[in-house]
């Protein structure tokens, strides 16, 4: 079973000062209702949720509602940048990597159709992208989470997660941790305070 999730934000786990990517359960009813269904953006976290990670105060995954569910991944401070600078909408001079994969991938006729993370193990989250060729043959292509997302969002992907890595991870306290505070509406400016706590510089300098 897949849970089709969607990117809702970026936080810095406070243990180890590591960027995390938050992903939250996708209601395909009210997203359709919304007219957004479909859509690769950042969407609200709802303010339902506590907790320093996903299990916490004893809960297991089936005692957390469908729409309130996340899953937070710890990623790289590079990918990070890659998926904060796209969606803060900021233009670069030149390609950055997930940018240069996209138009390898569909200047070859191919398209990506969605991303799974299928795994977790060890601490370590696994995933996999599906490509699309010109000639209709679906390829599955190992990937890091982080690069999976930083492509999905460039070319409007969907994201899911296999089931037993949301249990896995609602089971296991040593999960990335997330605050409260991380859990809030989308807000560019503190968007762009992250990529610029990650670079030591100002977010301007990707732009065109």
């Amino acid at each position: 079973m897949l849970y089709e999730m969607r990117l809702v934000g970026l936080a810095m786990d406070p243990f180890n000062n590591t960027p995390i990517v938050i992903l939250k359960h996708r209601d395909p009813e009210n997203l359709e209702a919304s007219g957004e269904a479909g859509a690769a953006k950042p969407e609200p976290l709802s303010a339902g949720i506590s907790a320093d990670h996903p299990g916490a105060e004893g809960k297991s995954l089936q005692d957390i509602p469908k729409e309130d569910r996340i899953l937070p991944i710890w990623i790289g401070e590079s990918e990070a940048q890659a998926i904060a600078t796209e969606l803060l909408g900021v233009g670069v001079p030149r390609p950055m990597t997930h940018d240069l994969l996209k138009s390898m991938i569909t200047s070859l006729g191919g398209t990506v159709g969605r991303v799974v993370v299928t795994e977790l193990k060890d601490n370590t989250f696994y995933a996999v992208i599906d490509i699309t060729t010109g000639d209709g043959e679906v390829l599955s292509i190992d990937a890091r989470p982080s690069d999976a997302m930083a492509l999905a969002i460039r070319c409007g992907a969907q994201i899911f997660v296999d089931a037993k890595v949301m249990e896995d991870t609602y089971n296991n306290e040593s999960a990335p941790k997330v605050k409260q505070d991380d859990a809030d509406d989308f807000n560019a400016d503190k968007w762009e305070q992250m990529v610029e706590q990650l670079s030591g510089q100002s977010v301007k300098k990707y732009q065109q």
